[in-house]
């Protein structure tokens, strides 16, 4: 199967993520074109050895492949508006963003019945690995379309950390498990470090009971100190994502009981901690330390 090497890659959404991405694909070999409405996002990519294309479906009817890095909203409206009418047999499409797998799988469904192909492909790292090309990836879909595409994708990567997980919905999947690895347990630990606070224990006791010290490279330690600096509020869990992963795990019928409960505790709280994106969400360590427990017997 042949790459994509002498292919147009067209990237829609030059954000915080999108132009690291796309001026790596450039620095990798091929030719790009980008389209933002944002004209420096523009220019800086133009700058970085980019084409300009003067709208989303300008670009679309250029490119072989069209990769996006857009918010979930804005990424489903660009599919249903333009790109799923305006596709043409043989195209490959490539979204980076975090969508519920289960909407990913009905997409795809619809690019396939447009004889085009859809690969759903979320990245970890933030906007400093974006720009290095130091991103991990995680694929689903087709898997032909994927081994073309694999060069192009790993110019975006660290050596190897391009994975493949299977039909489409199984990159987004991934992303899930890669982000509760930390998220949840991060989740867990402040409730656990609350609880003793709320119960009257100073922060050297709390401590004691966990069996740690100032300057350990411990999970517990480095969310204290964050709390003694003043940044509790701060600790970002991705709870803007955690809907998405609700949303798989209730199309599978997966019980996710730690997941929903801290959920369902927190999503109406004030949205005031940033994640990586800039998005918002209530924060959890706000949650615990601000909000009446139940009395006694309750």
């Amino acid at each position: 199967m042949s790459s994509v090497k002498q292919s147009k890659i067209g990237v829609i959404g030059l954000g915080k993520m999108g132009l690291g991405m796309a001026l790596s694909i450039v620095r990798g070999g091929f030719e790009v074109i980008g389209f933002d409405p944002r004209a420096e996002a523009m220019a800086e990519f133009v700058a970085g050895g980019g084409r300009a294309a003067g709208g989303s479906a300008e670009l679309l009817a250029g490119c072989e492949v069209v990769l996006t890095s857009l918010v979930a909203g804005v990424y489903l409206k660009l599919a249903e508006d333009v790109l799923l009418p305006n596709c043409r047999t043989g195209q490959i499409f490539i979204d980076t963003s975090t969508i519920a797998p289960p909407r990913t799988r009905l997409i795809a469904g619809e690019f396939a019945r447009h004889s085009a192909t859809a690969l759903d492909a979320p990245v970890t790292g933030g906007t400093a690995a974006a720009a290095m090309g130091q991103l991990r990836m995680f694929v689903g879909g087709d898997r032909a379309a994927f081994e073309r595409c694999r060069e192009m994708l790993q110019a975006t990567c660290k050596a190897g950390c391009v994975y493949y997980g299977g039909p489409a919905g199984s990159g987004q999947v991934m992303k899930i498990v890669q982000q509760l690895k930390n998220r949840i347990t991060d989740a867990v630990r402040l409730e656990v470090i609350s609880f003793g606070l709320r119960a009257g224990l100073s922060f050297d006791q709390v401590r004691d009971a966990l069996d740690i010290k100032p300057g350990e490279r411990d999970p517990y330690q480095a969310l204290i100190d964050a709390i003694e600096r003043g940044e509790g509020d701060s600790r970002d869990v991705v709870l803007a994502e955690w809907p998405y992963y609700l949303e798989e795990a209730n199309d599978k019928g997966i019980p996710m009981p730690a997941l929903e409960s801290i959920y369902q505790f927190c999503r109406d709280g004030e949205n005031i901690c940033p994640d990586g994106v800039g998005r918002l969400a209530p924060s959890i360590w706000r949650e615990l330390q601000s909000r009446p427990g139940p009395a006694i017997g309750e």
